[in-house]
């Protein structure tokens, strides 16, 4: 007679599973007749499950009394158990052992085969982590997804996408889901700013938790990043207000019609609705030298400074300049450059501050 526990193979597919508390899950797998001449009746074996000592595991509908044969070489491909994780349940991981027995049928009512099996029941958090995000750069926001447990399995996380940024528009597309490879814990979504030059005021990006049959809701089920116009947008906003985005408070134009344009103002952080051309910088004689020094707003990080001069109102160059080291300077900040030539040397001197902003 042949050794009954080698006349079965049985592989569970797969033996590790994700599940949320109260769920059920149904484990499918191949049983294969290696014997050479006996046969196996699917209906005269017998399924049982270990319970894991102190959880919540419970066994439920077995699938032990399904109608036909094996032949010798033949396989089964389909339910074999299930188990339900009991409501409320705190997120663990289970291990247990499923063995099919066998009846007179095949020549023994003993164990015939086993293998263990594995519930992962995580639970699952996502929270933002880098919360401010800017066009300027653009520097991205991050949002953290993260599992409790064993990793040794994928593990797929639904969230919806919402806030008042539009996704795909304001922001690079995020998908409504995030997959954490088997051995991965948490992982980062990228909140990246798609940059315009629209002063709209600042914007979010809400990710929520969805409800999925494969993991628990942990303490922290949504995430919120906020997106920041440029500076000089939010510079705009902040002084034109809802005219912002008109040709009035555009950077080449002069919102007090003084003939300053907007973008100097604001590269010197001066009130752009006030006619006032005695706040510019003037040049003025030290030591024999032209010179001109300014304060820069320390909020226009996206203007870009230089001083140019020239003899002949003609050919500017940043060579014709040099910068000069007060000792100490007031404010901190100000900086001062010089034409590179003593006046009484030149014929002429000229020099000139330039602004741009920094795409």
């Amino acid at each position: 007679m042949a050794d009954a526990r080698a006349a079965l193979d049985f592989l569970l597919s797969p033996a590790a599973v994700n599940a949320a508390a109260s769920a059920t899950i149904a484990f499918t797998g191949t049983l294969t007749n290696t014997d050479a001449t006996a046969k196996i009746f699917l209906n005269d074996l017998a399924v049982s499950v270990s319970a894991p000592a102190g959880v919540t595991l419970q066994r439920n509908t077995f699938f032990a009394n399904v109608p036909g044969i094996l032949l010798p070489g033949e396989s089964y491909t389909g339910p074999i158990f299930s188990v339900t994780l009991g409501t409320g349940s705190s997120p663990a991981d289970y291990t247990a052992t499923v063995t099919v027995s066998g009846g007179a049928d095949v020549f023994a009512s003993g164990a015939l085969a086993d293998t263990s099996f594995t519930v992962l029941s995580p639970a699952v958090t996502i929270s933002a982590t880098v919360p401010e995000a800017s066009e300027f750069g653009p520097v991205s926001g991050a949002i953290t997804v993260s599992r409790t447990g064993a990793a040794m399995i994928p593990l797929t996380v639904d969230f919806t996408v919402g806030g008042s940024a539009v996704n795909g528009t304001a922001c690079v597309v995020i998908p409504p889901s995030l997959t954490l490879a088997a051995g991965v814990s948490s992982a980062n979504i990228a909140v990246t700013p798609i940059p315009n030059n629209f002063a709209e005021g600042d914007r979010t990006v809400l990710l929520t938790l969805a409800i999925s049959p494969s993991y628990n809701p942990g303490a922290d089920i949504a995430g919120t990043v906020t997106l920041h116009d440029k500076p000089a947008d939010r510079w705009r906003l902040q002084n034109f207000g809802a005219a912002a985005n008109t040709p009035a408070a555009s950077d080449t134009a002069s919102w007090a019609h003084d003939g300053v344009a907007n973008v100097v103002k604001y590269g010197l952080g001066i009130d752009p609705t006030v006619g006032d051309v005695l706040e510019l910088p003037q040049p003025t004689m030290v030591s024999g030298y032209l010179t001109l020094s300014f304060v820069p707003n320390p909020n226009a990080t996206d203007v870009q400074f230089s001083v140019e001069g020239c003899p002949d109102l003609a050919v500017w160059s940043v060579a014709n300049v040099e910068a000069v080291t007060l000792s100490n300077p007031m404010p901190p900040t100000r900086l001062t450059y010089r034409y590179r030539v003593p006046f009484g040397s030149t014929g002429a001197a000229f020099l000139r501050l330039k602004m741009d902003r920094v795409p």
